[in-house]
C-alpha cells in the first residue's frame, strides 16, 4: 500500500503509476479537514519500486507529479504532495 497526505485543497485525484508495468491505480482520498487530505491506494508487488504520483484539479489538468522510488526508501511508503 502507498499512503501520504496532500495539503493542497485544489487537488481532488490522485493516480499512482507504476514505471515497470505503466499500470495506474487511482488513489481513494480521505478528507480530514480543510486542506488536508489522506490517500491510498494499493499496489501489487510485481508492479516493482518506482512510482509517478500524479495529482489532477476538478477539471482534470495535473497539478503536481511526484517520482517515488521506493528502493531508496528504507522506511516508509507515505509520501506528503503539498504543491
Amino acid at each position: 500500500m502507498l499512503h501520504g497526505i496532500t495539503l493542497n485543497p485544489d487537488i481532488k485525484r490522485v493516480v499512482v503509476k507504476d514505471y515497470k508495468r505503466g499500470i495506474e491505480r487511482q488513489a481513494q482520498i480521505i478528507n480530514i479537514r480543510d486542506k488536508f487530505n489522506l490517500y491510498f491506494v494499493f499496489i501489487d508487488s510485481n508492479q516493482g519500486q518506482k512510482f509517478d504520483i500524479i495529482t489532477y484539479n476538478n477539471s482534470g489538468q495535473k497539478i503536481y507529479i511526484k517520482t517515488i522510488n521506493e528502493e531508496l526508501t528504507s522506511t516508509s511508503n507515505s509520501v506528503e504532495l503539498v504543491e
